[in-house]
């Protein structure tokens, strides 16, 4: 590994597996507020919470499916969420 390879490994060791989950998510839902042209404040206006709320969202904070439904709808749109099995079948559960 080079010397950069070397300092990402040890940042990110002993970080959980659901933690860099939680942070790509986090990224993720800021990505598509940009995209849909809204403001951190905005989004936070929507879901009547702070922007400071938000931001923590974005950055991978998230307490559970709910707030990021309710941070979806405040996007104008709704989490959608399904089971993918191996053998190609989808199923719907939300």
């Amino acid at each position: 590994m080079n010397d950069l390879s070397d300092r990402q490994h040890i940042q990110l060791e002993g970080v959980g597996v659901e933690r860099l989950t939680s942070v790509a998510l986090g990224r993720r839902l800021a990505a598509l507020r940009r995209a849909r042209g809204l403001t951190q404040r905005q989004v936070a206006e929507r879901m009547k919470i702070t922007k400071a709320r938000v931001s923590h969202i974005e950055q991978g904070k998230v307490a559970n499916q709910e707030v990021v439904a309710r941070y979806a709808a405040a996007l104008g749109g709704r989490l959608h969420q399904a089971i993918y099995f191996e053998d190609g079948a989808v199923a719907a559960i939300a």
